[in-house]
């Protein structure tokens, strides 16, 4: 090639090269005033990396000699840096734009919270909430249910539904027709003054007992119920109508009181108050399946040893598997006025509980509550670990938690958590197991009680209180006035 001919290729090329370049920096341009065109997420980026050089030379004021190399290096690739702090935001930035991260920190995460922050003011206000919603109502306002905290005299001459109380209240005192009306005319009814026999009284307790099956009541226990009033009726006189009332009256206390009082009675107020005179800290675990009202119930049990035993109640957050238990357990002891000793939603709940139990001795506290997360008893998983926990720590009490709604299906569940607890005790010669049940929403089975009847009958466990409301002092004890007046109805 001759010489001139080289000159000129070289001509040519430093032209093209000067092309190329000016195109480069006009597609730049263009895309920089209009980022939607093409390639917007490297826009975007060059957009941001303009911000913050903005922003960083308000900030700094100039640049230091190591930021001038740092950003003398980086300008040779096309970017242009005022800072390390700004390399470094722009490489998050450049990472956040052009594809995900394999990690995701705690940092991370406050940058992506777009929330309000919350202020001492509104939290208090939201507790002051929380209060009236769960302390607006008093012991006084469910008396129309029957519901007492204690055995009454039992009034048999007018039954009515729980659902007919609730609307008519005690003010109304029609005549209604009861199954227990019935059950006394029919016996009245039975022809001449004679003396009863089984013949005459097994087609009145036939149609009683079918009475009761309506009401949820098992046929086993509904025979039970029946046999009683039979042994009590055989012999008296048809002429006597007031003393065979008196009589099926005490028949039917009896037979249902016998059922519903198992070996062990329990009254945990009284018992925390014996341990608070030894020195000792009283415990109850809250187990039971999801959804049942553990945690309420768990608050309405604090408040209720709190204002009628007056003793320093601390409440242990040990579900921490359901998202938001934490905060729920803590939104009660704001309420309630106690602390909660958590840890969040991480270490053994088995161990939180017995770091619970160490605190509230050090500190002085009569009780400790124990929340435990929901779990199906067929998990076998979740099951040994609520076993853990129990055995671990020996609670002074444990408390089932079940809805009054599913029916039976609540006996088959305390009967495997019960003996989960036994099977999963770990070589433990005595294994704690279930000592009691708590039945919620009890106000709204209406006159089908018999689900308490057949809890207790078949698993052997006392009913030691029932739900009968949203709030706190709507936790009230099962007795025989409540069933009597439900059954009879």
């Amino acid at each position: 090639m001759s010489m001139g001919k080289s000159q000129s290729f070289n001509q040519f090329s430093k032209k093209k090269k000067k092309k190329n370049q000016t195109q480069a920096n006009d597609h730049r341009e263009n895309s920089s005033e209009d980022p939607a065109e093409d390639g917007g997420a490297v826009d975007s980026v060059t957009a941001a990396r303009q911000q913050l050089r903005q922003s960083n030379s308000l900030k700094s004021g100039g640049r230091s000699s190591k930021n001038k190399q740092s950003a003398s290096k980086v300008e040779s690739q096309g970017v242009d840096y005022d800072s390390d702090e700004a390399e470094r935001e722009y490489q998050r930035q450049r990472q956040f734009m052009m594809g995900p991260k394999k990690f995701v920190d705690e940092k991370d995460m406050k940058e992506v919270d777009l929330s309000v922050p919350t202020t001492a003011d509104s939290m208090q206000q939201d507790i002051e909430e929380k209060r009236r919603e769960f302390l607006g109502g008093d012991d006084d306002d469910l008396k129309h249910l029957g519901f007492c905290d204690s055995d009454e005299e039992i009034d048999f001459s007018n039954f009515k539904s729980l659902n007919q109380m609730k609307k008519d209240g005690e003010a109304d005192e029609e005549e209604t027709v009861s199954l227990f009306g019935r059950l006394t005319s029919a016996i009245k009814n039975v022809t001449g003054n004679k003396v009863l026999t089984k013949l005459d009284i097994q087609p009145i307790l036939s149609e009683f007992s079918n009475s009761l099956t309506d009401k949820n009541v098992s046929v086993e226990i509904a025979q039970e119920i029946c046999k009683q009033v039979e042994e009590s009726l055989v012999g008296v006189k048809t002429a006597s109508f007031t003393s065979i009332k008196t009589t099926v009256q005490k028949a039917l206390v009896e037979s249902i009181q016998k059922l519903l009082t198992p070996k062990r009675n329990i009254d945990i107020l009284k018992e925390a108050v014996t341990a608070k005179k030894r020195g000792q800290v009283y415990s109850i675990v809250f187990i039971g399946v999801n959804g049942v009202g553990k945690s309420t119930s768990l608050a309405k049990t604090a408040y209720y040893l709190k204002t009628k035993g007056n003793l320093r109640v601390m409440l242990a957050g040990c579900d921490n598997f359901r998202s938001g238990a934490i905060e729920q357990l803590q939104t009660h002891a704001s309420c309630l006025d106690v602390p909660l000793y958590q840890k969040g939603y991480k270490d053994d709940p088995a161990i939180i509980a017995k770091e619970a139990l160490q605190d509230a001795k050090s500190k002085g506290f009569d009780v400790v509550l124990i929340d435990t997360a929901g779990r199906m008893q067929g998990n076998e998983g979740l099951m040994r670990a609520l076993a853990k926990l129990v055995q671990l720590n020996k609670p002074d009490t444990v408390l089932f938690v079940g809805e009054a709604l599913v029916g039976n299906d609540s006996i088959d569940q305390l009967t495997k958590f019960n003996q989960s607890l036994i099977d999963f005790a770990a070589h433990d010669n005595n294994p704690r197991v279930i000592d009691g049940i708590i039945m919620t929403k009890f106000d709204t089975v209406d006159e089908k009680v018999g689900t308490a009847l057949n809890m207790v009958y078949s698993t052997g466990k006392p009913i030691v209180f029932v739900g009968v409301g949203q709030k706190y002092p709507h936790l009230k004890k099962l007795n025989v006035q409540t069933v009597i007046t439900a059954l009879m109805s």
